[in-house]
């Protein structure tokens, strides 16, 4: 399956995690952070949901419907952040308020005082995406629900010939891939507008079933990181 809207499913990563953090502001607590991972992954996931089922139930083309909302997603995130959300002291810039320290995970330099990482902003999520690389791998190679999207991917004809559904793979492993990538949203304290489609490349994604690990994505979340 085609997927090349992964700039469209990090910026509806970033807006979730900004619509939270700007809501609760400064009655953000401990748990500000969790639900925030929890919404980048969520706000990606739908977004990628939606050409995987058009695609499922109507057989439309993933790769004109993945793209098309990427702009979809990009004018939303101008209007927010050049409406609603514009910070009032940001000097007419489209740009949201400053998240709150709740809402941001410590840098390694800056809080954890790493000297090596001098000049970098990277934080701890990192961590977060290290750790996701092998439990992806895991779930893709030792699990049967792994199994039968790699058999639907390489196989269709086989995979109907075993009962599995060759449609039904589709909308779990374009959101997989949207999850790990929407986390590339998050990481500059602020949403701007001037993150459209394209900041990461401007590259067609090709992904059959069959290499729906994400590891382009893990390997470009790792990578990316020291530019926040």
């Amino acid at each position: 399956m085609w997927n090349i809207g992964a700039e469209g499913q990090m910026l509806l990563g970033g807006i979730f995690v900004g619509g939270i953090a700007i809501h609760f502001g400064d009655a953000s607590g401990w748990w500000t952070l969790p639900l925030m991972m929890l919404g980048v992954i969520v706000g990606g996931m739908l977004w990628a949901a939606i050409p995987a089922l058009l695609k499922s139930c109507f057989n439309t083309n993933e790769i004109l419907t993945s793209l098309m909302l990427t702009y979809v997603a990009t004018q939303r995130l101008i209007y927010l952040v050049s409406g609603p959300w514009r910070d009032p002291e940001g000097m007419n810039f489209p740009i949201s308020e400053m998240f709150v320290d709740d809402a941001l995970f410590p840098r390694l330099y800056g809080d954890w005082h790493w000297s090596f990482l001098k000049g970098t902003r990277i934080n701890a999520s990192v961590f977060l995406t290290v750790i996701a690389i092998p439990c992806i791998w895991l779930f893709m190679r030792k699990s049967f629900a792994g199994f039968r999207m790699n058999v639907g991917g390489l196989a269709p004809l086989a995979a109907r010939y075993a009962g599995f559904s060759t449609k039904r793979p589709s909308g779990p492993c374009c959101c997989s891939r949207a999850a790990s990538r929407a986390s590339l949203a998050w990481g500059g304290g602020r949403l701007i507008g001037q993150l459209q489609a394209g900041w990461a490349g401007r590259r067609v994604t090709a992904s059959r079933r069959s290499s729906s690990c994400s590891w382009d994505a893990c390997i470009l979340s790792v990578s990316c990181w020291p530019a926040f």
